[in-house]
């Protein structure tokens, strides 16, 4: 193991604990992931999500993604790819999907459609959400003292952050925010999905 995986290994793994030492567990503070701020810059970005991703429970990694702040601005629609692609199973990315979706508002699930991800892959993720569509509405920004008092978030400034990562790639876009137009849009793509998963199981 080389010096940055042992750095990032050694970072997940105190994150993680401090986070249940000082509120309960699977959830953190913006104050905790902050001082850690100058290692974590030190770390490979997609290296950092994919290893809570693969590593630790899905609660866990939502409340963490909310206190990473400035780490977003970092990312770019070649790094979400990176995400996408390596990941080691696609249903480990649904907090990651939804953290973008919802509080970001970068709408990655066009980026899974586009990816090179098997059609039974993307299938599997958007059947998901088609059962639950409400997991990506957008988080509400008069939520932002709840999660001010809570976890010490700005709901506003990262929704600013999502909003600057999108201006700089013009392949990237907004989330979609109206329930019934990303119901139709889920169920379209469910039904393109559907076909192709069966088309490539059929001729494979």
């Amino acid at each position: 193991m080389d010096s940055n995986e042992d750095l990032l290994e050694t970072i997940s793994e105190q994150l993680y604990s401090i986070s249940k030492e000082h509120r309960g567990f699977f959830r953190t503070k913006k104050w905790i992931v902050d001082i850690y701020d100058s290692k974590l810059s030190k770390i490979n970005r997609v290296d950092f999500i994919l290893f809570q991703l693969e590593n630790y429970p899905a609660r866990y990694c939502s409340n963490l993604f909310l206190c990473l702040g400035n780490f977003w601005t970092q990312l770019s629609r070649i790094d979400f790819e990176k995400i996408i692609s390596i990941v080691q199973h696609p249903s480990l990315l649904l907090p990651w999907i939804e953290f973008l979706y919802t509080v970001l508002r970068v709408d990655v699930l066009t980026l899974i459609f586009d990816s090179e991800l098997s059609a039974k892959d993307k299938y599997l993720v958007f059947e998901y959400y088609g059962r639950f569509p409400n997991k990506l509405l957008a988080v509400s920004l008069s939520r932002e003292e709840e999660f001010s008092n809570d976890m010490g978030v700005d709901l506003a400034e990262l929704k600013d952050i999502g909003a600057s990562v999108i201006a700089q790639d013009s392949k990237l876009y907004v989330s979609v925010t109206d329930h019934s137009i990303l119901k139709s849009l889920l169920k379209k793509r469910i039904r393109v999905l559907k076909f192709k998963s069966l088309f490539s199981t059929l001729f494979s």
